[in-house]
């Protein structure tokens, strides 16, 4: 019986395969974790409160299923809300685009050094009241 119990207790010693797998997994875990915490669940309960009426002040919810959805997609605005997140996209990204784009061109062309210098102090400095404001926050 002890022969048995020794048998039992006694510990496998873990490949060096099996050791890497685990230390990958334990190296993986905390971004799987975070995104289940901070992605998935958020999603799926909103998912999950999109398909109640929910009265946050009243009495509670009601499971009314794709009601919402419906609702939704015969609202007249639907159309204006989805032309103006278009047209805002493709003015913000063009103009960030075509802005970056000019503003690394200016600051690697060859100028007289003083005006160069003057230039490059001037895009920086903008940059300086959000430093001073994130730093004194910290």
């Amino acid at each position: 019986m002890a022969q048995l119990t020794n048998i039992l207790l006694r510990r496998r010693e873990l490949t060096f395969r099996e050791r890497e797998a685990l230390a990958g997994y334990a190296f993986i875990l905390p971004t799987y974790l975070g995104f289940l915490i901070f992605i998935l669940l958020p999603l799926l309960a909103a998912a999950g409160i999109s398909l109640t009426k929910f009265d946050i002040l009243g009495s509670g919810t009601k499971f009314i299923g794709l009601a919402n959805y419906a609702k939704m997609l015969t609202d007249v605005r639907l159309r204006t809300v989805y032309m103006n997140t278009v047209v805002f996209t493709v003015f913000a990204v063009t103009f960030n685009t075509v802005v970056g784009l000019v503003l690394a061109v200016l600051l690697n062309q060859r100028l007289p050094t003083l005006m160069r210098n003057i230039y490059r102090s001037v895009f920086f400095l903008l940059l300086e009241p959000t430093r001073c404001s994130l730093g004194s926050m910290a």
